[in-house]
């Protein structure tokens, strides 16, 4: 099941958790952001047809004592799964990144009732192109993943979604970003690189 936990700054003292289940066999809990006294946490979860539907994007607004407020399952193609989540700094919009099965995608999602306000398929090498996160900074939209080739890839977007500018780094192994930041004009990302045999 998708879960929230939640500890006590002063003394990591566990003060509530709540764990997610709408019917699927699996409800997998990716990310999380916070903002205003609401928590939002994304997953994936396969209840529509169960248990063989293929996976579909699964968001749920918490309150700070783990209530669960209300929840959205989102259907953008066949086979959805978010990885990236990350929260506009009004606290008005999410902004999901994830793999589907024909592209990468880009979602922004209303925090009020959770409406999808856009989404986006995203190519940036072909069909397969998964984008693993996400963050927001002077109103662009950053992305880092991997393309269907298995190479890193960073990408920069507008605020309505738009692919900007974007960059590939490929080398005969196997390369992926995980995470993104953008902080004093800089973009930093942490990824892997699997090293060639007899290096590792």
């Amino acid at each position: 099941d998708l879960f929230l936990a939640i500890f006590n700054r002063a003394d990591n003292s566990l003060r509530c958790i709540r764990a997610v289940d709408i019917g699927g066999a699996d409800d997998f809990g990716q990310a999380v952001v916070a903002y205003g006294g609401n928590v939002y946490v994304i997953g994936y979860t396969d209840y529509t047809v169960f248990p063989y539907s293929p996976p579909n994007i699964l968001l749920v607004k918490f309150n700070t004592d783990c209530q669960v407020i209300t929840a959205k399952v989102y259907d953008i193609d066949f086979g959805d799964i978010p990885y990236g989540l990350t929260i506009s700094p009004d606290g008005q919009y999410l902004y999901i990144a994830g793999f589907s099965s024909s592209a990468a995608h880009l979602l922004k999602v209303k925090t009020s009732d959770l409406s999808i306000e856009w989404a986006r398929s995203v190519r940036i090498a072909g069909g397969g192109d998964s984008a693993n996160s996400i963050t927001i900074s002077g109103n662009k939209l950053y992305v880092t993943g991997r393309t269907f080739a298995n190479d890193l890839f960073v990408a920069r977007f507008d605020a309505a979604g738009n692919l900007e500018v974007y960059k590939i780094f490929s080398t005969l192994q196997f390369e992926e970003g995980r995470d993104i930041v953008v902080a004093g004009g800089k973009v930093y990302v942490a990824g892997i690189h699997q090293l060639p045999t007899g290096n590792q």
